[in-house]
């Protein structure tokens, strides 16, 4: 039988950097009462980062909402919340004494199963270590993601490292494993989807220090301000989840941050992990899912005369964020017909600042991790992270007019994308091309001009505090100092979208189309019709003396 070994309550699996950007592997209890000397986790990925991150919160969370008494209503909750956030650490004593108390159920290496594992996963699909470390599927000629690993490496995991990814493949594991036998009344297991993680558009504040980040994260009050049901972490639970068993969402933050999407089990040998077996495990319902704080969400329209209800929007590694900035901080003026829901982790942020709990003068990151699927789900593609710096100011009522602004000059730059798709497609035209290539010119050019204008857009978003520009003056003198960047901006990209065209685009021409003549444009023609939209979105404005460009 496998004795118990690696407890992750005392040895070293969490990789972090301090201030210095030196990383190191640090112990679960050396991570929390230590977290103001990191700056940050520095895992392989910042999905799995996400991963650890939210186990971090959930023993926070758990902590905080216990210690001396537990907390009956908002007004304690943020009490306690102002308390530790000014003491600028984490309860010591009080994670000591919780983490002692349930460390027997932290060992890696158990033989009742392991910590986040189970033994009724000996009869799930067997995996080799590859795809523990979140190899992309080798089907379809596909590469994997990791391709510097090899030899013991390759076959193979440190405790350490599969602790780590053991986290990441609970959160974004894929659909390629199948269901073993049938459910006890005869019928076939349900589809459960990529795990909870992998479903979500995920966002988390970022605070100067990992002790900040966690504790900007341990949201101790749900959207409406009441509080959550009692924390109960998954290694507290007596009845464990059964495979690809449908619950009820939890109603306690630890609950759902330590939900096993996956039933694992982990193989080891000679003190190394060589692979694990793996079952679908609990999933619940994702439309209106508001306990989950640290998701976008987009609205989906029911049938007539019904609600509008909501699902995680989740993120396109091609779609910069702030695209979607209204589905963050929400608009600054309302429209008609738009329906919106903003992310917990925003709400929250908002009551902090509403309470003078966190200062007007700190931007806060918000970094959204993500993993990409392809065919259903049945394979990662792609993980990466996208971020926002802003002033938490900016999402309350006195910041309201500058996110009007902020829609008003997003929905410039959508313009101004679009008629730099129509320049790279007349070019495109007038040089010969016709079809299915016109089309990917224009795709090709609104995608330069998003990325084009994704640098100066953060940069400015990042430095606006409203209570620098409050007045009407100021405000409009921020807006022109965006305005002067992305006219320079597109018009520098004009000369890389026309490039050297040959001699024939040089003169328009009638050519036959949908079977009629008709008229395609020069490229000079293009040129100057580009140029007369984007003098019109952004008119030249004279720098002010003392302005900054």
């Amino acid at each position: 039988m496998t004795e118990k070994c690696f407890n992750l309550v005392d040895s070293p699996w969490i990789l972090v950097k301090d201030q210095e950007d030196h990383t190191e592997e640090v112990s679960l209890e050396k991570v929390l009462t230590n977290a103001q000397d990191y700056r940050d986790l520095a895992g392989e990925t910042a999905a799995q980062n996400a991963a650890v991150l939210r186990l971090l919160i959930a023993i926070n969370h758990t902590v905080i909402t216990r210690m001396d008494s537990p907390v009956e209503d908002e007004e304690e909750a943020l009490d306690r919340w102002e308390e530790i956030w000014k003491d600028g650490r984490l309860p010591e004593q009080a994670i000591k004494d919780y983490l002692s108390r349930w460390k027997d159920k932290f060992w890696l290496i158990d033989p009742e199963g392991g910590f986040l594992q189970s033994k009724t996963a000996e009869i799930g699909t067997d995996y080799k270590a590859s795809k523990l470390t979140g190899d992309l599927s080798e089907s379809n000629h596909k590469l994997r993601l990791f391709q510097l690993r090899s030899g013991e490496s390759k076959e193979s995991l440190t405790m350490a490292e599969a602790a780590r990814w053991l986290l990441n493949v609970n959160a974004y594991d894929d659909t390629s494993a199948k269901a073993k036998g049938t459910q006890p009344n005869g019928e076939k297991f349900p589809s459960i989807g990529a795990g909870w993680l992998g479903k979500l558009g995920q966002i988390y504040a970022y605070g100067s220090n990992l002790f900040e980040t966690i504790m900007l994260n341990t949201v101790l009050l749900k959207s409406d301000d009441s509080i959550w049901g009692k924390d109960k972490p998954y290694w507290e639970e007596q009845e464990k989840v059964r495979q690809r068993q449908e619950i009820r969402m939890p109603d306690n933050q630890a609950g759902l941050l330590t939900f096993p999407s996956r039933l694992l089990l982990l193989k080891e040998q000679n003190g190394r992990i060589t692979g694990f077996n793996l079952l679908g495990g609990g999933f619940f319902e994702k439309t209106d899912a508001f306990n989950e704080p640290f998701t976008t969400w987009r609205p989906v329209k029911g049938k007539k005369n019904e609600p509008v209800h909501f699902v995680p929007r989740r993120h396109d590694a091609a779609r910069q964020i702030w695209r979607d900035f209204a589905s963050i901080a929400g608009f600054g003026r309302e429209k008609e017909g738009q329906e919106i829901h903003l992310p917990g982790i925003v709400l929250w942020i908002k009551t902090l600042q509403a309470e003078n709990l966190i200062p007007d003068s700190q931007p806060i990151e918000f970094t959204m991790p993500f993993v990409q699927y392809g065919d259903k789900d049945f394979f990662v593609t792609d993980t990466s992270t996208q971020s926002l710096m802003m002033y938490p100011k900016l999402l309350t009522e006195a910041g309201k007019e500058w996110r009007t602004i902020i829609e008003e000059e997003i929905s410039k730059i959508d313009t101004a994308a679009y008629d730099t798709g129509i320049l790279a497609q007349t070019v495109a035209e007038a040089s010969g091309d016709s079809g299915e290539s016109v089309t990917k010119f224009a795709v090709k050019g609104r995608a330069l001009a998003y990325e084009n204008a994704d640098e100066p857009f953060r940069t400015w978003l990042a430095t606006l505090n409203p209570s620098t520009y409050e007045d009407e003056e100021a405000r409009q003198g921020k807006r022109e100092e965006l305005q002067r960047k992305l006219r320079n901006c597109f018009l520098r990209l004009e000369c890389t979208v026309v490039g050297v065209p040959p001699v024939n685009a040089l003169f328009s021409r009638q050519v036959m189309k949908g079977g009629k003549m008709v008229r395609v444009l020069s490229v000079p023609e293009a040129e100057m019709r580009f140029e007369a939209q984007i003098n019109k979105l952004y008119p030249k404005i004279t720098q002010k003396e003392g302005g900054t460009e």
